[in-house]
């Protein structure tokens, strides 16, 4: 096995073991959050009988309290330390889902879903930007503006960004501008 040029992620990030930590936490709960929708749809769906738009709407308290803590987050931040909103935030998403894995028809909704999906919310609108502090903290400022994933600049000053194709030999598909003006 070769190793690339210019890695989507350069391995010497994982050295570090707070970041290391962090970008599994962010790995498991998205994983947690794809699989409590899903599961949790399908739950709301079949076995309470709920149509699609009302299961959809069941879940609506979730990105409210998502968006909510986004902005006081940062502020708690600047108070507590990522450290203290991670750590707090996290059990809360692990009572959340542990809560949400033995439903019952018999719960109301508040029960059911209502109060898991608050304290999972809660627990990812504190741990998102902690989390996400942490991978970035000590990065050099070139691996930090160097696009990561999917953005390649054709030079320093390129006003324009191309899209990388599939295939590693073949040239750029496209190239459009982004927030340049150009």
């Amino acid at each position: 096995m070769r190793a690339l040029r210019d890695p989507l992620t350069p391995p010497r990030l994982f050295a570090d073991r707070p970041r290391s930590g962090a970008y599994l936490n962010m790995l498991l709960l998205a994983a947690v959050t794809l699989a409590l929708l899903f599961l949790l749809g399908q739950f709301l769906q079949n076995a309470r009988g709920l149509g699609p738009l009302a299961a959809g709407l069941a879940f609506l308290p979730m990105p409210g309290l998502l968006f909510a803590f986004g902005r006081v987050t940062p502020r708690l931040i600047s108070r507590f330390g990522t450290r203290r909103l991670t750590l707090t935030g996290l059990p809360l998403i692990a009572v959340a889902t542990a809560w949400l894995t033995r439903p019952s028809v018999h719960d109301g909704y508040v029960l059911g879903a209502l109060v898991p999906l608050t304290l999972f919310a809660v627990g990812a609108g504190l741990s998102f930007l902690p989390l996400t502090l942490t991978v970035l903290s000590g990065v050099r400022a070139r691996t930090r503006e160097s696009p990561p994933a999917c953005f390649r600049p054709r030079s320093r000053s390129a006003a324009r960004w191309e899209w990388p194709c599939s295939s590693p030999c073949s040239s750029p598909c496209t190239a459009w501008p982004l927030a340049t003006g150009a």
